[in-house]
């Protein structure tokens, strides 16, 4: 293979590898609004594309599954406080029941090795595995039925509001939620005794709401819900958050865009838009392509001296 050649391969393959970065997902649709997804820029925080309506209202848990890639929902009932698992297929648009949870759920995870838990706010009393007093606890999620299962057999005195619940990186569970402090904290959560340890109060923060999600650098993100006219929602705000010091840095303004929901896919969305070069990773390819054209007419140039001289 020619030099010219191996310097192009080389950036054009970096320049794709610039592409394939994590994508982050929103949903909203916390409340009774449609549950629509949207594509969202990890770096500004500006919505770079819908994706697609659910067709489902009131979904505040959603989750990639890490191997597969396949998109779940959980989906609240307000009047019975029971809910129901559904997958979402992004390409087609449809989704699918997959049964139900018995469960409120303020949010859903996978851990890497594609188990699903929830945390279960309030139970709809028609599964036995339930008592009365189960509120505020760890549950596993059966990915195929919906069945869930309750992590622990204590009653819970942990009762915090604005749930978030994601696996970091390392495979740690964390709950981002308000305790009894009124301060909203990070939480470890034990996913074999359901157990709750606080790691580091956050601040500021004026009402954030029910959203945790880590990306591929083990990068904490959060959203904000900033009040508005009373009554009514004013901006909302995409952040991140230091979980070792609790720090909360704004990343950009969603508008009015409530979102209920974040998750991070490694994994191609839909195929429906064309993905656009990182800059950096554009100027290797250009730079590449530059180079090879130069190359070449130093090559032609070269070998069309060494003609003339041997005709002469």
């Amino acid at each position: 293979m020619q030099p010219w050649m191996v310097v192009f391969v080389f950036c054009f393959v970096a320049s794709v590898q610039g592409v394939a970065s994590a994508a982050l997902v929103g949903i909203t649709g916390g409340n009774e609004s449609r549950s629509v997804l949207f594509e969202l820029d990890p770096r500004t925080g500006a919505v770079i594309r819908e994706l697609g309506d659910t067709g489902l209202t009131l979904v505040t848990g959603m989750a990639f599954h890490p191997i597969t890639g396949e998109l779940y929902l959980h989906q609240n009932n307000r009047s019975s406080a029971g809910g129901t698992l559904w997958s979402f297929d992004l390409a087609t648009l449809t989704k699918t029941e997959i049964g139900s949870t018995h469960i409120n759920s303020p949010d859903i995870t996978f851990d890497s090795a594609g188990n699903l838990f929830g945390w279960m706010k309030f139970h709809d009393g028609l599964d036995p595995q339930f008592n009365s007093r189960d509120i505020d606890k760890l549950v596993s999620v059966d990915a195929t039925t919906g069945q869930t299962t309750p992590i622990g057999d204590f009653e819970s005195t942990f009762h915090p509001n604005q749930v978030g619940l994601a696996f970091d990186r390392n495979d740690r569970l964390i709950l981002k939620g308000k305790g009894e402090s009124d301060r909203i904290a990070l939480y470890e959560v034990s996913t074999t005794k359901g157990g709750v340890t606080h790691l580091v109060d956050l601040g500021p923060a004026n009402n954030s709401i029910s959203v945790l999600a880590f990306d591929e650098s083990n990068q904490a993100f959060t959203v904000e819900y900033r009040s508005g006219e009373p009554g009514g929602l004013g901006e909302v705000w995409l952040q991140t958050i230091d979980t070792s010091t609790g720090a909360v840095a704004n990343i950009g303004n969603l508008g009015a865009l409530p979102i209920s929901a974040l998750a991070f896919t490694s994994l191609s969305l839909s195929g429906n838009a064309t993905a656009v070069p990182e800059p950096g990773s554009a100027i290797c390819l250009v730079s590449s392509c530059c180079l090879a054209l130069a190359w070449r007419r130093r090559l032609r140039r070269n070998h069309g001296g060494t003609c003339r001289s041997e005709s002469a």
